[in-house]
């Protein structure tokens, strides 16, 4: 368009895919004159601002509280401008910009939700946008991978704590592994080992957790008496109740050992109290000696918090 003004005012439009440019020959003239100055050459850079953007990846998946990174594919390529549209069922959603998205999404207490995120393409360094897109990201919460286990005869029953799930991994502390969902295990010596359990969902999502258990074998620092004196609950967290109906005396001694055999508590009880407070001892396995005038009787006692 031919103008003479002073500035160029245009409206220019790019039907391409990539930056183009528009030359202009610009010639200076005076006012009332007839003559002017040699015409130069100005180039305008004209970035597309197509309508027509399309996405090659609008949905995503992930797990909550793990951070994920991925690439939205467009075609012109652009970067983006998002904002997350509220969501009263997942936390941790922001604004940001650029070719990655890079979200930790929480879920509040549910197993799934949708995250929608509202995109402003901008194509080019002058910054052109385009009409905005929508992506949203499924959110998944991630299974239970806590377990409890029984320990019975020198054999240890592991249990998770959900057993629906599609995978368990165990690792069993001492090279030994299983994908069972419960399995039976036996250490070959005595000791303490760090249990792990990796689980995974039909979701892709997975998580782990590992707890320590010690094991004392059956014969260690143990006596093989007539095991008059029971203790219940076993195991225990608090306190233990002594079943004393045919141990003789007022009074009883109650001598607690470790695993290696060191003695870590003793008390004189009163027969007639029963119960005996465990509340300082740690988690793991001991042998309780209860001993009054006329025999010692020993019993394998688990602390388990």
């Amino acid at each position: 368009m031919l103008q003479s003004k002073t500035g160029i005012f245009q409206t220019l439009t790019n039907s391409g895919t990539t930056t183009g440019s528009q030359e202009y020959l610009v010639k200076h003239v005076l006012a009332d004159a007839q003559c002017g100055s040699e015409p130069k050459s100005i180039t305008i850079s004209v970035s597309p601002t197509s309508n027509t953007l399309s996405l090659n990846d609008t949905l995503f998946n992930t797990c909550s509280g793990i951070p994920f990174s991925d690439s939205i594919q467009s075609n012109p390529k652009a970067s983006f401008y998002w904002s997350p549209v509220q969501n009263n069922q997942i936390t941790g959603a922001k604004a940001d910009s650029g070719l990655v998205l890079k979200q930790t999404l929480f879920l509040q207490n549910i197993n799934s939700a949708t995250q929608e995120f509202m995109l402003w393409p901008y194509i080019g360094n002058e910054g052109c946008s385009a009409n905005p897109l929508s992506i949203k990201v499924n959110v998944f919460a991630l299974p239970k991978a806590s377990f409890t286990y029984i320990l019975s005869n020198d054999t240890f029953y592991f249990l998770p704590t959900d057993t629906s799930l599609s995978n368990y991994s165990w690792s069993f502390g001492d090279s030994s592994f299983s994908n069972i969902k419960t399995p039976i295990h036996q250490f070959a010596k005595a000791g303490k080992y760090l249990v792990n359990l990796q689980t995974f969902n039909s979701n892709g999502c997975s998580n782990d957790t590992a707890l320590e258990v010690v094991y004392a074998p059956v014969g260690l620092n143990e006596l093989t008496l007539n095991k008059q004196a029971k203790l219940y609950p076993n195991p225990a967290s608090d306190f233990v109740t002594l079943n004393t109906e045919n141990i003789g005396n007022d009074f009883i001694i109650i001598n607690v050992y470790n695993v290696v055999g060191a003695l870590v508590k003793s008390e004189l009880l009163n027969i007639s109290k029963q119960q005996f407070n465990v509340e300082d001892l740690s988690s793991g396995v001991y042998i309780i000696e209860i001993k009054n005038k006329e025999s010692t009787e020993s019993e394998k006692l688990i602390i388990q918090r």
